[in-house]
């Protein structure tokens, strides 16, 4: 009886001491945890992901760079957080952090030590992993689409001044770096022919009366346009190594504009080059 006794006893003790092992253990991979995802926001993701499950280190890597390509300014959650109690069943766990919300990690049992899987009642799953692929992938066409537009519309804007400047002054240095050769012999050909057709004082009153543009940007396989907002007029431009150059206006490119052309389309010309307000607001004198 006294042996039988013995025994239990000794068992007890056993298990109470495993339990009390495997506790600090799973506290001490509670605070890996928390210092490998406090590292890897400087770029450390060794520690992390040695007490990581993949699917989990996965979410957090995808959320991480998807917050990157966002470049929205984000309070950081504060993860110098420390281990309160721990719960175990089997092989699972729950590591109640003492975080002033009810944060707690999910671990499981790998051989002899323990791996965080989850955090809260968030365990990852395919559905997560698709969502923030296709966040991702979204924002990179936008940060992708971006940049060109912006592109463009810096090109648009430094061509647009430089025609304005050429038309005052006829100074092509502001010009040249925004067009191809014969853009940039159009609207010299074109300067001369509106000097002799309305001559320079009503244009220059049109141009006084021109302040700012708003323009939608459309990309096709060969072409840029910077199209006038509601209006048919437009920049034409193509992308070389360097960004983006001018190579057309009023929906032609400049290697095919003749004398027809500007007879035919001068005051749409006119507008397209920036130099006059839209045509309905275009002065009547301007023929």
């Amino acid at each position: 009886m006294i042996i039988k006794k013995s025994l239990i006893i000794l068992l007890f003790l056993f298990f109470n001491s495993c339990v009390i092992t495997n506790k600090s253990k799973i506290k001490q991979t509670a605070n890996k945890y928390m210092e490998g995802r406090i590292n890897y926001r400087s770029g450390d993701s060794s520690l992390l992901k040695s007490v990581t499950s993949d699917s989990l280190f996965l979410i957090i890597r995808l959320n991480h760079d998807y917050m990157n390509l966002s470049q929205v300014p984000v309070h950081p959650i504060d993860l110098n957080i420390r281990p309160r109690s721990v719960d175990i069943n089997g092989d699972i766990a729950k590591c109640y952090m003492n975080s002033s919300q009810n944060y707690f990690l999910n671990l499981r049992n790998v051989g002899d030590s323990w791996i965080v899987y989850s955090e809260n009642d968030n365990i990852p799953n395919s559905y997560q992993l698709n969502d923030i692929r296709m966040k991702i992938a979204e924002k990179q066409e936008y940060i992708i689409n971006k940049l060109r537009v912006d592109s463009v519309n810096n090109v648009v804007i430094s061509f647009r001044y430089g025609v304005s400047t050429y038309f005052k002054s006829q100074d092509d240095s502001k010009l040249v770096s925004f067009c191809d050769t014969s853009t940039l012999k159009f609207v010299k050909a074109f300067y001369n022919y509106a000097m002799k057709r309305t001559g320079m004082k009503l244009i220059l009153a049109e141009m006084d009366k021109y302040k700012y543009a708003v323009g939608n940007i459309y990309f096709d396989e060969k072409f840029a346009y910077y199209q006038y907002n509601k209006e048919e007029e437009n920049i034409i431009l193509k992308k070389n190594e360097y960004g983006y150059t001018v190579v057309g206006v009023d929906n032609i490119q400049s290697k095919y504009f003749n004398q027809e052309e500007f007879n035919k389309n001068y005051r749409s010309i006119l507008r397209a080059l920036g130099l006059t307000p839209s045509l309905r607001y275009m002065s009547d004198e301007i023929k």
